[in-house]
């Protein structure tokens, strides 16, 4: 790496620290993986090198979930499948798989969220009945702010 960086070869550099992000994501360090991971987007997005960002966007994606931040990681895998998408390359079926895996992620960090696909008529019933609820409460009585 030092090497790349002193004859200027950000490409390499970029590749190095990416590499570096794999070694520690295999020992389990993924605070050090993101940052390795996130210096080296920073060199493939400034380069304009596409194709390697999707990779670490991916695998950026991949870290923030291991750390429990889901919101950032489905933000880095929306990038992945955008990039992969419009270039075309085989890792957006990859991309998408994590995207599904995130999702499954999410119900299950917030359930409510979930479980309520099939039940379209269950829904409609309790927004009916908390819409009546907040229209009959007396703030709202006082104010005119029922149903309209």
């Amino acid at each position: 790496m030092s090497i790349a960086r002193e004859i200027g070869n950000r490409h390499s550099e970029g590749t190095a620290l990416a590499n570096l992000a794999g070694a520690f994501c295999k020992l389990e360090q993924y605070s050090e993986a993101l940052y390795s991971s996130q210096k080296a987007l920073e060199i493939f997005q400034n380069i304009d090198e596409r194709y390697s960002e999707a990779i670490v966007c991916k695998n950026l994606a991949e870290i923030h979930h291991e750390l429990g931040n889901l919101n950032r990681a489905i933000d880095f895998c929306n990038q992945a499948l955008a990039l992969t998408t419009e270039l075309g390359i085989p890792l957006a079926k990859d991309c998408q798989e994590l995207k599904a895996k995130l999702a499954v992620a999410e119900v299950e960090q917030y359930p409510l969220l979930g479980g309520w696909e099939d039940e379209s008529e269950a829904v409609d019933e309790i927004m009916v009945e908390i819409m009546n609820d907040r229209a009959a409460h007396p703030l709202n009585q006082k104010l005119g702010q029922g149903i309209t």
